[in-house]
């Protein structure tokens, strides 16, 4: 994954993509928009972490991401 808009942009499209547009869920009503808690989360862009062991790959994410 890696970032092809603006923060603000993404975070926009995405919200309304997830209350109104996710075939999963019934959209989000009028009525529910009282009880609403948005939160957000923003990653890192992706890094390759080199291991040959889960030892080796847990020491890597570790010093990377104290």
């Amino acid at each position: 994954m890696v970032p092809v808009r603006l923060l603000w942009e993404d975070i926009v499209i995405n919200a309304k993509n997830a209350a109104f547009a996710d075939i999963r869920f019934v959209p989000l009503s009028q009525e529910e928009l009282p009880y609403l808690y948005v939160e957000i989360s923003i990653l890192s862009i992706p890094v390759r972490v080199e291991f040959s062991s889960i030892d080796e790959l847990l020491k890597a994410l570790k010093e990377k991401h104290p």
